[in-house]
């Protein structure tokens, strides 16, 4: 009987320290911060390869543009490609466009490493992240006219889906991870 718990309590301590492990362990997160203080506003898992969009009106076109990342390791964010009006697309100085339906026209292969992205937040662009098929708005991340910064960091898995601080909420939806505050 003794050995049968010996054995039971040792199975329990493997477990407990995979667990631990586990969770100190570090995984690649999109995140955006505050642009100016840099405070983590939502952290998000992404994987090597991954890709998410972030769309705007441009504020003089007053055309949707949509921008294409993905993370690769070792360069953080790369510019893939930017969907738009031709008009939006030649004034990012991107010539080489393939027409789309409903006048919209595609910038493709780009492959630029930009490491971070800054992304003024503005009621007239309303920017927003679709990340896994979920749209994420920045407008109420930061005031008005301020600006957040997107950027890949790897972080222990247990600060995923922690609360800034104790007691204090947050402005990011509900649905996503809000980082431990740093």
């Amino acid at each position: 009987m003794r050995s049968g718990r010996c054995l039971g309590l040792a199975a329990t301590g493997l477990l407990l320290a995979f667990l631990v492990g586990l969770a100190l362990s570090p995984t690649s997160v999109l995140e955006i911060l505050e642009g100016h203080e840099g405070l983590v506003l939502v952290r998000l898992p992404i994987a090597p390869g991954q890709a998410f969009t972030l769309s705007y009106t441009h504020s003089m076109y007053e055309a949707q543009v949509h921008e294409v990342y993905r993370f690769e390791p070792g360069q953080g964010l790369v510019l893939d490609s930017v969907v738009s009006s031709p008009a939006a697309l030649e004034y990012y100085a991107l010539t080489q466009a393939t027409p789309l339906p409903g006048g919209m026209a595609r910038a493709s292969g780009l492959g630029r490493p930009l490491g971070e992205v800054r992304v003024r937040v503005e009621g007239i662009g309303r920017p927003r992240l679709i990340h896994d098929g979920r749209e994420i708005p920045l407008e109420g991340l930061v005031a008005e006219g301020q600006a957040v910064r997107l950027r890949i960091a790897r972080v222990p898995r247990a600060l995923m889906g922690l609360p800034r601080g104790a007691g204090e909420s947050t402005s990011a939806p509900q649905h996503f991870s809000t980082p431990a505050q740093q």
